[in-house]
């Protein structure tokens, strides 16, 4: 990711503004960039250049090589473009190695965490110094893990565990045994998990599915990658059709701004693997200032979505 800095003045003379991770939806640039979505208590990223731990907050960009440790009452739901989601729970902690339109990998350092695989092709790589867990689409498993085992429990589909010490591989499935794992043993569980944990999933799976049912205006001005963002788009703004350079095109508007409001102002510049990144504090920042670009037109800010 290359974030284009460009000094709010000179945006505004020239009328155009492109933004952050534009480029990650192309074909050319498998690199990809997720944020945080919901926050609970305190979760923080460790700065290698700082050498020190910094809270985060909603919005937050997550990409290759992001460390997270949550405190014991600290929540965080990680959403990727490449239609992958983990969510992790108190004290734990995670480590994302790669993140590109195939596949999703990541260190379980220690704690709880609950991995979907919402997409259509992409692979979930769960690495834990027990073993591998393997999540091929359309599954879901919460894993516990501590000093001396992790307990795998399957939520929905089949998915695969393959042991450190002989490459043995292990299957879980959903509504039956949790795997139990240690450095010299694998048995079968009782699978029940946490409820606390459960309960606290439950709440965010309903929020996502009644923003499905309810289904969203902007998904036809949108690439596939950028669904779960559009609920946003819809609540914050309309669609209107704006001629520009020449032709007509359909472009976004906030409508519940300032009248003089205008895009990067109302959120902060965070220093980010050494370039400068957008945190929004608007309900719909993080699409409308990391994809697309922004544009002026009739005396109007419209943003327009990359392409499909």
């Amino acid at each position: 990711m290359k974030v284009k800095n460009i000094p709010l003045l000179v945006a505004l003379l020239l009328f155009h503004i492109p933004v952050s991770f534009s480029l990650a939806l192309s074909d050319d640039s498998p690199i990809l960039v997720g944020h945080i979505v919901c926050l609970e208590g305190e979760v923080s990223r460790y700065d290698a250049e700082e050498q020190e731990w910094i809270a985060i907050e909603n919005d937050f960009p997550v990409g290759e090589g992001d460390i997270f440790a949550s405190t014991t009452e600290g929540k965080a739901e990680l959403l990727f473009p490449n239609n992958t989601r983990i969510r992790i729970s108190g004290d734990t902690q995670i480590r994302l190695i790669k993140l590109d339109h195939k596949i999703t990998e990541f260190d379980l350092e220690g704690g709880v965490v609950r991995v979907d695989n919402l997409s259509k092709d992409t692979v979930i790589w769960t690495n834990t110094p027990f073993g591998v867990v393997n999540s091929s689409p359309g599954t879901t498993f919460d894993g516990y893990l501590n000093e001396s085992s992790i307990e795998i429990v399957a939520e929905k589909g089949r998915v695969t565990f393959i042991h450190s010490r002989d490459n043995s591989r292990y299957e879980v499935v959903a509504n039956s045994s949790s795997l139990i794992v240690d450095s010299q043993r694998v048995i079968a569980g009782e699978g029940r998990g946490d409820r606390e944990w459960i309960s606290w999933n439950r709440k965010r799976d309903n929020y996502w599915a009644k923003k499905e049912r309810e289904g969203s205006q902007s998904y036809q001005y949108l690439p596939e990658q950028l669904y779960n963002e559009a609920y946003a788009l819809d609540e914050w703004g309309r669609w209107e059709e704006v001629y520009y350079g020449g032709r007509n095109y359909y472009f976004w508007r906030p409508i519940y701004v300032s009248k003089d409001w205008s895009p990067f102002t109302v959120g902060r510049w965070f220093l980010w693997f050494g370039d400068y990144t957008w945190i929004p504090y608007e309900p719909f920042g993080y699409v409308t200032h990391h994809y697309g670009n922004w544009v002026w037109v009739g005396g109007l800010w419209y943003w327009a979505p990359p392409l499909p």
